[in-house]
């Protein structure tokens, strides 16, 4: 009775492991895809202003 009890408690606790891994892998691929629309975005947004002949750099520029 006490294997089958542990046996049942490793089940959960694998269980558990296996959805915590799965919402952390569903995370770090949500922020990849933001980050890459942002960098492509971006990287847009830059070329549009080089080839229209916009400013894009302030020597006074702080953040």
């Amino acid at each position: 009775m006490n294997k089958e009890i542990a046996r049942t408690e490793q089940t959960f606790i694998n269980e558990i492991k296996t959805i915590i891994h799965n919402g952390q892998s569903q995370a770090y691929r949500a922020i990849n895809s933001a980050m890459v629309e942002t960098f492509t975005d971006a990287t847009k947004h830059t070329k549009s202003d080089i080839f229209t002949g916009k400013k894009i750099i302030n020597k006074n520029y702080t953040t």
